[in-house]
């Protein structure tokens, strides 16, 4: 009776660990900020106070809405979206990045694939971006690796903390 009662007990007890393993988010999943930018290569620069922007990880899912620029984008009031020049437009979108897609985690390699974007070629179904990834604390820290064409020659580092 005791054996069947501790079987009974142990077995319960893993069964229970695995669905709290199971429902456990992976440490990506949750809203981070942008933090600090870093480019390489001819325009080398660091931005330590960007603009305002939002990366959200979900179980599979990933969105990014990011101004990667120290100076605030031009702010074209609603009456004159219609009549802006060309260099206005590009002035108020340009810095701005908005895609959102799946991202699959692969010991610390994030490779992430658009399903939509304010730039309609990221939209390719071949497109992708890969990333080495390093989560230290309220910090995660995004190295681009590679996309579609190839490795990045020139890679950006962008620094992440964590909001929620």
């Amino acid at each position: 009776m005791v054996k069947r009662m501790l079987a009974l007990c142990v077995a319960s007890w893993a069964m229970l660990s695995s669905l709290s393993a199971q429902s456990k988010p992976s440490s990506l999943q949750g809203a981070w900020r942008v933090a600090e930018v870093t480019f390489t290569g001819q325009n080398a620069r660091i931005i330590g106070n960007p603009q305002p922007g939002m990366v959200l990880f979900t179980a599979k899912h990933y969105a990014n809405l990011t101004s990667a620029r120290a100076e605030p984008r031009l702010a074209l009031p609603p009456s004159k979206v219609e009549t802006a020049s060309a260099d206005e437009l590009r002035a108020a979108w340009n810095p701005f990045t908005a895609n959102a897609g799946t991202y699959e985690m692969t010991g610390d390699t994030l490779t992430t694939k658009v399903i939509v974007a304010k730039n309609q070629n990221a939209m390719n179904v071949h497109a992708f971006q890969v990333y080495s990834v390093k989560l230290q604390g309220g910090t995660l820290t995004l190295v681009q690796k590679a996309n579609e064409a190839g490795p990045i020659a020139n890679p950006t580092t962008i620094k992440l903390a964590r909001m929620e």
